[in-house]
């Protein structure tokens, strides 16, 4: 597993163990046409190389901020996640790889009333 997917699964496992839909996005559509809704629905997504600082910057304050519940959870240890070098590491691994990085999608919805 690379650093990067270690990094969103810590984001994931929290989000998972609080209860919180993982990709809300997909269930937009179903949730606007259960309370009787006409969805109108778009989405997108950012596709950047590995080493795109940006995107970088954006996973390592992301799992900064989830940092005291990846802990309190025991997802991780604060030794293992290493928040003080974690960006450095994320871009020396994406230096040694050729791949791209897909973040999250965002999807946006309206309804309008039937």
């Amino acid at each position: 597993m690379t650093l990067p997917q270690q990094c969103i699964g810590w984001i994931g496992e929290v989000y998972r163990r609080m209860g919180r839909q993982l990709d809300m996005g997909v269930a937009l559509f179903s949730a606007f046409r259960a309370a009787g809704l006409t969805p109108q629905m778009v989405g997108l997504t950012r596709i950047t190389a590995a080493n795109d600082e940006a995107g970088i910057d954006f996973l390592v304050e992301s799992v900064r901020s989830l940092l005291p519940v990846v802990v309190k959870l025991g997802i991780a240890t604060e030794e293992i996640v290493g928040i003080d070098s974690l960006r450095q590491r994320l871009l020396e691994e994406a230096a040694s790889d050729d791949h791209c990085v897909f973040y999250p999608r965002l999807v946006g919805a309206w309804a309008t009333v039937p």
